[in-house]
């Protein structure tokens, strides 16, 4: 996500920094900041990751209602009905072809979920390796949920073993990120994955 300078030169921490229009004041000096249409940040660890982008904002900073977002900003609307998490990772281990589960989500609500996955594997000696891009789509309506469709999962360049593999499923209201390693291979597993909801 691009830098949004835009929105927060005029409130830095301080004590001298440049406005909007490139004129440089003196600020006050604060341990708290509004940034952003409501996003407070409240240390200068926060403000250093502020600095750099919104991508790792703790979701706590983000007050209000549901935020939107769009390529280069985000903003807050009390009426919105979109939801996204931050990234969550996870990791497994598998020694034979067994399909196993690398991480999971519990998902109730009544709404449509995307989940997106970056999914990574190499052997224990690591003569072996593979990589991919999974999504899917879930619709929640009565504590019933349904997937939609089946998900898809795009090799990041070539697997050195096709056996190995990944998808995503569910089990009642679980969401599952599934994968399937070799016999007699010992592989571990890392994912990092976001998901984005909207409710009626």
């Amino acid at each position: 996500m691009s830098n949004v300078a835009s929105s927060w030169l005029p409130n830095l921490l301080g004590p001298q920094d440049v406005q909007q229009d490139g004129t440089a004041v003196d600020v006050p000096r604060r341990d708290t900041f509004n940034f952003c249409d409501g996003i407070v940040v409240t240390d200068e660890e926060d403000y250093e990751r502020t600095r750099v982008g919104l991508d790792n904002i703790p979701i706590s900073k983000l007050a209000g209602g549901a935020q939107t977002f769009d390529a280069t900003s985000v903003s807050n609307n009390a009426n919105a009905k979109a939801t996204p998490t931050y990234a969550q990772a996870a990791n497994v281990q598998t020694t034979d072809g067994t399909q196993t589960t690398l991480a999971s989500l519990t998902w109730a609500t009544t709404g449509v979920l995307a989940l997106s996955v970056l999914v990574t594997a190499t052997k224990s000696d690591g003569t072996q390796g593979a990589a991919w891009s999974v999504t899917a789509a879930f619709r929640c309506a009565a504590g019933t949920l349904t997937q939609l469709g089946t998900a898809t999962a795009v090799p990041i360049g070539t697997a050195d073993d096709a056996a190995w593999a990944v998808t995503i499923d569910r089990s009642g209201t679980t969401i599952r990120v599934r994968v399937t390693g070799n016999a007699g291979d010992t592989i571990q597993w890392g994912c990092i994955y976001t998901s984005l909801s909207v409710i009626p």
